[in-house]
């Protein structure tokens, strides 16, 4: 992750803001990502519109959040994503995941749903999927990558 990005995150979890994404993975034409700052959306988003017919890129958000929602997304696309490719107990079709800072750490909160052996959502009593949490930090993420490339 890039050290101005980084710094972006780590000063707007210290406000109190709320960073977030979702991402769709099972979709044709590649995944589908939404970044969210206190539940707005940032950046893109691919929506539909309807007076012209098609889906296009909308661009959301104030300058500033927009290039924050622009950085972040390309960030999931490269080195998130790549994370998830290399630990594949990981693999799923949709995750929504929170930045969190504990401490000087900035964690990142994947929570998915559970699947059986058949790769079935898994449902409890009251027919609600069960959600799995998983935490890693950025410096996980990003020695998982550095590991990746030295191999090469």
């Amino acid at each position: 992750m890039k050290v101005k990005l980084k710094k972006e995150i780590e000063k707007l979890l210290k406000k109190g803001e709320t960073i977030s994404f979702t991402a769709e993975t099972a979709r044709q034409g590649g995944p589908l990502v939404y970044v969210m700052l206190n539940s707005n959306s940032i950046g893109e988003v691919y929506t539909y519109n309807s007076e012209k017919s098609c889906y296009e890129n909308i661009p959301t958000g104030s300058p500033e959040n927009y290039e924050l929602g622009e950085s972040l997304e390309e960030w999931i696309h490269f080195d998130f994503f790549d994370y998830i490719r290399k630990n594949d107990e990981l693999l799923r079709e949709f995750y929504d995941c929170e930045f969190k800072l504990e401490g000087n750490d900035i964690l990142l909160e994947i929570k998915f749903y559970e699947e059986d052996e058949f790769s079935e959502i898994v449902y409890d009593d009251n027919e609600e999927p069960i959600i799995e949490k998983y935490i890693v930090t950025l410096e996980e993420i990003e020695s998982s990558n550095k590991d990746e490339d030295e191999d090469e």
